[in-house]
């Protein structure tokens, strides 16, 4: 007989990642690329965008709704707080935009599945990277670039997919 889950079983991993976007003086877009320490459980060595697990912490301020407690902008949170400690680059949680083909579900090398949410944001100009612990390189890559990079999974499509939603909201 299969055991039923309780609530505290980890039954998946929650993941939100976050395409860094730039632009560029002919008007294109450059996203933030950043390299994976050799020693990653999860695709070591290759490029990614900033992201990771969502935290107990990135949950804020609880709200009341009738019988029920919520948090709302958990995501957003989760994806803001790591591209501070990745990257070093604070960005306000109102300007990030959810990345249409975005939410996608792997199954990590441990056998967990994970669901992943994407968010991009337009920077308001070009920030000084300051990379995290687990990075080891960085570039701000161009669409017509992105085959120059061995990126883990889908990323280099979401970094396409968010240049384009970027260029057909801000033109």
């Amino acid at each position: 007989m299969a055991e039923t889950p309780t609530a505290s079983q980890n039954l998946y991993v929650l993941v939100t990642t976050l395409v860094l976007l730039s632009r560029e003086s002919d008007r294109s877009f450059a996203a933030l690329a950043l390299k994976r320490s050799d020693k990653d459980g999860e695709g070591p060595g290759l490029w990614t965008i900033n992201g990771g697990k969502v935290s107990r912490k990135d949950w804020g301020r609880q709200v009341k709704t009738g019988s029920h407690v919520i948090w709302e902008g958990v995501l957003k949170r989760a994806a803001v707080r790591e591209a501070e400690e990745e990257s070093g680059i604070l960005i306000d949680p109102s300007s990030l935009h959810t990345y249409e083909d975005g939410d996608v579900i792997f199954i990590r090398q441990n056998g967990t599945p994970t669901l992943v949410m994407t968010f991009w944001g337009l920077l308001p100009n070009r920030p000084v990277v300051q990379l995290g612990r687990e990075q080891t390189d960085y570039a701000w890559v161009r669409e017509e670039n992105l085959g120059k990079y061995t990126f883990i999974g889908d990323v280099a499509e979401h970094i396409k997919g968010a240049m384009r939603e970027c260029a057909k909201l801000y033109p």
